[in-house]
């Protein structure tokens, strides 16, 4: 590569994997999930089976209302109202399992991605390299500002909603009707005051539960994604510009080790790629799965319902699953794209001007890009923009 492209009068900072992982810590933390380059603590299980267990009770109590509507003969329009917030918890409670039972493969991946970033030197990287890391990066943090936003706005819409329904009937009424934010039914009387603040607090540290469990596995995977999208774009650039014309015929002998590093660089970013998928591919089955109950029936309570309130809570489950999931084959995406965009980098390097040898390995990256590294719903479908048309389409 020319010096002049490669040289920086100042030392150039990109964000780091670490710095990235600070920026979706909290919702980890909050769960008892260890992102950190450090062995699980009592206090995280501690954390994490308490609201497990805190979560799944308010659970519990939405399946018991289910119940007795239904065997009180209930219409099913009716029944189905709480179906949305119940499968949401559902996806919370597959999230925070898988994310545990693959922790320790999780915490090798990353140890194995800083070790990768170590390797890079931003200095050298051309200017085409450093915008393409850099906007990489800015679209990471932004959807995460994004999927922070909407949640805050979610929790504040079914906190406050109670609050201001309550306020608004007494102040036409003068009288004070309790009411919670989900119909979850207790083995006691909810709305008796010495309980009913913390059946309240009860059912919105569940739901922000939910959003954390849910928060911290899709954040962790839209990093880890796009940290491996910055890397193949980085070999894609090392096959690219690996040697001139000129140092093929006077350095043989460099132009073959320089091509085994790259090599074992891209054997390296599959075999990380892999281990993404082992450990995502479970959840993300899960969530399809459960993500396409909730924008069925919430699509079915919204043409069932003339109630403003229920229409825009509805829309608001239904908009909250098609751009979840939609991030996820998003990211998924750029990862398979990046990994397939090898095969052309090799091509475009001056493989007709080396030794045969060196020839033959072209071919076999070549061949091996051509099956694209790729994030799968446990092996029934890919993870990109093309499932998530065809779903949508559907």
């Amino acid at each position: 590569m020319d010096d002049e492209n490669n040289s920086h009068t100042q030392p150039i900072e990109l964000q780091t994997l670490d710095e990235s992982l600070g920026n979706i810590s909290l919702p980890c933390r909050l769960v008892g999930l260890n992102i950190e380059a450090r062995e699980r603590k009592l206090k995280d299980n501690l954390v994490y089976w308490f609201n497990m267990i805190w979560m799944n009770l308010a659970l519990v109590a939405c399946f018991y209302w289910t119940y007795k509507r239904i065997v009180e003969g209930e219409d099913i329009t009716e029944i189905t109202y709480v179906a949305p917030g119940a499968i949401l918890s559902i996806i919370g409670d597959f999230k925070g399992i898988f994310s545990l039972a693959y922790e320790n493969e999780t915490r090798l991946l990353l140890a194995n991605l800083r070790r990768l970033e170590k390797n890079i030197n931003v200095n050298k990287l051309t200017e085409m390299e450093l915008d393409i890391a850099k906007s990489s990066l800015i679209f990471l943090n932004r959807v995460v500002k994004i999927m922070n936003v909407l949640n805050i706005m979610m929790l504040l819409m079914y906190d406050l909603s109670p609050i201001v329904l309550m306020a608004t009937m007494y102040y036409k009424t003068g009288t004070l009707e309790l009411i919670l934010p989900f119909l979850d039914i207790y083995p006691f009387d909810s709305f008796d005051l010495r309980i009913y603040p913390f059946l309240y607090f009860h059912q919105i540290w569940s739901e922000a539960i939910v959003l954390f469990q849910v928060c911290s596995a899709d954040f962790l995977f839209y990093t880890c994604c796009t940290y491996l999208y910055k890397q193949f774009t980085h070999l894609q650039y090392q096959f690219a510009d690996i040697i001139s014309q000129n140092e093929v015929k006077s350095n043989p002998d460099e132009l073959r080790q320089n091509f085994t590093i790259l090599i074992k660089w891209h054997q390296d970013l599959i075999s990380n790629a892999l281990k993404l998928e082992v450990i995502t591919s479970k959840s993300v089955l899960s969530n399809f799965l459960m993500s396409s109950l909730v924008i069925c029936l919430t699509g079915f309570n919204i043409t069932t319902t003339d109630d403003f309130s229920a229409i825009m809570t509805f829309m608001t489950f239904l908009f909250m699953s098609l751009i979840q999931v939609f991030f996820l084959c998003l990211f998924g995406d750029l990862l398979m794209k990046s990994s397939s965009d090898v095969s052309d980098a090799a091509y475009n390097y001056k493989w007709y001007l080396s030794h045969v040898s060196t020839g033959k390995n072209i071919l076999l990256i070549q061949t091996r890009s051509q099956t694209p590294c790729k994030i799968t719903a446990a092996g029934f479908a890919d993870v990109n923009l093309r499932a998530y048309t065809k779903a949508s389409l559907r």
